[in-house]
């Protein structure tokens, strides 16, 4: 083969390439999710990023605290046989989507899917069972079963949740790790993408990017008396990804279905008061993660881009950092979707 045949090939063969690493961009996206608290986290500013991108974006979360894929399952079933009933109306709505039901008023999955259609269906795992491969089966084959027939043009996603923060109880006695429990979630959660040839969106592994970086590597403040803190007082949470330890009243509820619990400012008044630790739940810098995964992912388009929009309690160079990771983090899934979506 001639020098300048050969040179024309290659060209065509890496932009080729390019072409299927990098999608073109959406503008427009309809988007529903089985979702939990960890989707509210994770979409809490998927609407701003839209909207400073230009893009139009619907998206209805419907929204079980702490729901598993097995709730969802059977959430669905009871749905077809009795939609009324306490199992299949239990969805509380959040997303920018248009009310299905008065405020107040739960609803049901019949109902979401009649407001579609939808480009994508996202699912995914309680993040108390994701690292416990025995939790998946058979409800992630009955969900996505389900979801084809019902709107078979929408893509199925797949939403990998994160690995809760290196103080949680759950790793106290040190046997099990949080960098433990994300390699085991981020193996089920693959192994389910290969079993039904489904893309990942992959906000546990921008969470895991992270906390390797030095931004966001957090360490527990060991000058804070933990066992008698002043009241509302709280420790340094320098580099976390998730909410911490807050200030509570006794039964208190500092969360709605779709969001983190927060600090309560009028705590330090309550003697009841306690200093409780929630090392589960996204804080402003881990929504801000996700919901730019959520965005690259969706839009196909480079998240970096948009610097205007900032959360509250992020500084831009957070904000820039965090961008940055969700950027890598979905170029590197794209590589890994070559070889599992074969």
């Amino acid at each position: 083969m001639k020098p300048l045949l050969r040179a024309l090939c290659t060209l065509s063969v890496v932009a080729a390439f390019s072409q299927a690493a990098e999608p073109a961009p959406n503008q427009k996206v309809r988007l529903l999710i089985f979702g939990n608290s960890f989707t509210g986290n994770s979409t809490s500013y998927l609407a701003d990023l839209a909207k400073e991108g230009h893009k139009d974006l619907v998206f209805l979360n419907m929204i079980k605290g702490g729901c598993s894929l097995r709730e969802h399952s059977e959430a669905v079933k009871a749905a077809q046989t009795d939609p009324d009933s306490a199992k299949a109306r239990f969805y509380s709505q959040a997303g920018n989507a248009p009310r299905l039901a008065p405020p107040g008023k739960k609803i049901n999955v019949n109902e979401a899917l009649q407001a579609g259609p939808w480009d994508y269906v996202s699912i995914h795992q309680y993040s108390l069972l994701s690292f416990k491969p025995e939790t998946y089966e058979p409800y992630a084959h009955e969900l996505v079963d389900f979801i084809k027939a019902k709107t078979p043009k929408s893509e199925i996603i797949i939403h990998e949740s994160w690995a809760y923060r290196e103080d949680d109880p759950l790793f106290k006695d040190g046997t099990f790790t949080s960098d433990q429990m994300h390699a085991a979630l981020q193996t089920n959660y693959r192994k389910m993408a290969t079993d039904y040839h489904l893309r990942i969106l992959p906000i546990g592994d921008a969470f895991q990017a992270a906390r390797k970086t030095p931004t966001w590597t957090y360490a527990k403040d060991t000058a804070f008396n933990f066992k008698k803190p002043q009241p509302g007082a709280l420790p340094s949470q320098i580099g976390s990804l998730n909410v911490g330890w807050i200030w509570k009243k006794p039964g208190a509820n500092t969360a709605t279905p779709d969001t983190a619990p927060t600090n309560d400012p009028n705590a330090a008044k309550d003697p009841a008061a306690k200093l409780t630790l929630d090392a589960h739940h996204a804080n402003a810098a881990g929504n801000y993660l996700g919901s730019c995964v959520w965005y690259e992912f969706l839009f196909q388009d480079d998240v970096t881009k948009l610097t205007q929009f900032l959360p509250k309690g992020l500084t831009a160079d957070q904000a820039a950092s965090l961008r940055q990771i969700a950027h890598e983090t979905i170029a590197k899934q794209r590589q890994a979707e070559l070889v599992y979506l074969k």
